[in-house]
């Protein structure tokens, strides 16, 4: 009942959800739940970790301890003794640190105000990812290419499904 007075529906990015709104509620704007997107560009980043570990002695991998915890962290949530590690690792593997570089430009999106400027923002970001980095990041580029409209109404209805998820 009311279905008509629902506004908004808030989702990750599932083409069969996406096609039942359409159909039982087409008034109803869709917005997908930020944390879908950015998990992308963490698994994107983390991609390029796997990949460098993959290449290293045993030595090497030993002087990435606790590589996982400090990359799929923001910078800025970093205390000073982990901002040294991931100093340190990105001067030592240099596409790791493009990686990280674009995660976190990524992640940064989402303090951008406009939705105007955040998409313009985001097609920049896409330019500057480098070629050997493009695989990796391929799953997050595709999905914004997908869902490009649902993405980016969260600039217009910053939403999110969280609540709903944590009851699962």
């Amino acid at each position: 009942p009311n279905k008509d007075k629902i506004e908004l529906v808030t989702m990750d990015m599932w083409q069969p959800y996406r096609d039942a709104v359409r159909d039982i509620l087409p008034q109803a704007t869709v917005v997908i739940d930020r944390f879908h997107v950015i998990r992308l560009a963490v698994q994107g980043m983390d991609t390029v970790r796997k990949e460098t570990r993959a290449h290293l002695t045993a030595r090497q991998v030993r002087t990435l301890k606790r590589d996982r915890y400090i990359l799929f962290h923001r910078k800025h949530e970093l205390n000073e003794q982990d901002q040294f590690i991931l100093d340190t690792w990105i001067g030592q593997f240099p596409m790791l640190g493009k990686a990280y570089e674009l995660k976190e430009q990524f992640c940064d999106l989402w303090n951008i105000q406009s939705r105007y400027e955040a998409e313009e923002r985001y097609e920049d970001w896409k330019e500057r990812i480098p070629d050997v980095l493009q695989p990796a990041f391929k799953p997050l580029t595709t999905a914004v290419g997908n869902w490009k409209g649902e993405i980016f109404a969260w600039w217009d209805k910053p939403v999110t499904n969280a609540y709903t998820e944590a009851l699962a």
